[in-house]
């Protein structure tokens, strides 16, 4: 395992680490080519110096010390490896030793002058010294780059940490998580993560929709099925009242299929433009009449009656399915919730369902009805408002023209 401690701190730090441990081995390599480099140039500036002294004296006096050495052609027994050398300063090999060669003499006369670097006192002395110092500014920086590298690790982490804290802790639809707005690489991470997390929490929420709309809407029907089989259970029945009783529970079948196909849409509302092609010409009369036949049996017991003001032409382009629970919803909230006569009109533009409100009821009451027929209007680019006009309950619905008059 390449990194055995699952931290992005110590990931950070392990990789910073080496390159600091290669940045102070640069240093200390380039010290030490610094530092022969000092010693050549000042031994070269011996040399020169006292090459200079001894061409103005025309070679008659040659230094000779410790630490120089001096040979003039014709006179001396000149080393060999210094014969093929040519006028100005070399090194040889061994790094210590050093020759100027002239021939700028007034007999023409080559002149050797050879410097030796470990006689030299003075750049000895230095050695030790210079050697100690810039082994201390090495250990200095070693121990800098150390504790540069865990601050940049902590500094590179701690966004991460910052981040990782709000997306587990702090994060509710509409909160901006740490970076979000920042440009770099962090804040592309952080706009991803806040965009799962938002599409996270609609999922949730469409399924807790789902769960509440759906046991809201599949009471009835399991109550009509739940009593017209109690009906059928009964003996000497007559065929009228099977006949009812099973068209009943098929009613309700039908309604528990458009419900679940409703939800079901509603919940892959991001998937809308595929499922366009499966929406169909809906004529609201007929769908309200059956609504109304269904409803028939409260509407009788509680003295109701619904006056139907509807265009027989008045077809939408919809989810089928979603339009038949919109249009069960207005019925449902004014036959429970109202009195008195239920009044619906409109046409291919909207469709208006209103109803005197029952003293032991106000608006609260309609509760997910509401939720429920606005959610299908938002799915359908329509319009969905309820009011309330001198004790009028109103719900109206307008098709905008994306729904396409069929």
């Amino acid at each position: 395992m390449l990194y055995p401690i699952n931290s992005y701190f110590w990931r950070v730090l392990a990789n910073l680490l080496p390159f600091s441990f290669f940045v102070v081995l640069l240093y200390s390599l380039l010290i030490e080519y610094s530092i022969y480099g000092t010693e050549d140039h000042i031994a070269h500036s011996y040399l020169k110096h006292e090459l200079n002294i001894a061409l103005q004296n025309d070679a008659s006096e040659l230094p000779s010390t410790s630490y120089f050495k001096s040979y003039r052609e014709g006179e001396n027994e000149i080393p060999v490896e210094y014969q093929s050398f040519e006028n100005g300063i070399h090194e040889l090999p061994d790094r210590s030793t050093h020759v100027a060669v002239s021939n700028e003499t007034s007999d023409g006369k080559r002149i050797y002058i050879v410097l030796d670097e470990d006689e030299l006192g003075s750049l000895q002395k230095l050695d030790g010294p210079l050697h100690s110092t810039l082994f201390a500014i090495g250990c200095v920086v070693l121990f800098a780059s150390f504790f540069i590298a865990t601050f940049l690790a902590r500094s590179l982490a701690k966004p991460i940490m910052d981040l990782a804290e709000d997306a587990s802790v702090n994060w509710q639809p509409g909160y901006k998580l740490h970076g979000q707005d920042r440009g770099d690489e962090l804040g592309v991470l952080s706009r991803a993560l806040a965009h799962l997390l938002q599409q996270q929490a609609q999922q949730l929420d469409r399924e807790k929709s789902f769960t509440r709309h759906a046991s809201h809407e599949m009471r009835t029907p399991a109550a009509i099925i739940r009593n017209s089989v109690s009906v059928l259970q009964l003996k000497s029945l007559d065929e009228d009242k099977i006949d009812r009783n099973l068209r009943r529970i098929s009613n309700a079948g039908s309604d528990i299929e458009s419900i679940v196909d409703t939800f079901l849409a509603l919940g892959r509302a991001h998937d809308r433009p595929a499922s366009m092609e499966h929406w169909k010409s809906c004529n609201l009369k007929q769908i309200l009449q059956r609504c109304i036949e269904r409803q028939s049996a409260l509407i009788e017991q509680k003295a109701m009656d619904v006056d139907l003001q509807l265009d027989n032409s008045a077809n939408i382009l919809a989810h089928k399915a979603m339009i038949t629970v919109a249009l069960q919803n207005l019925l449902r909230n004014a036959v429970n919730h109202g009195s008195g006569q239920i009044r619906i009109e409109g046409n291919i533009e909207y469709i208006q369902v209103s109803n005197p409100i029952a003293e032991q009821n106000s608006q609260d009451g309609y509760g997910y009805g509401q939720e429920i027929i606005s959610r299908i209007c938002e799915y359908h680019d329509w319009q969905a408002t309820f009011s309330e006009v001198e004790q009028q309950y109103i719900a109206r619905i307008d098709f905008s023209a994306f729904a396409s008059h069929a």
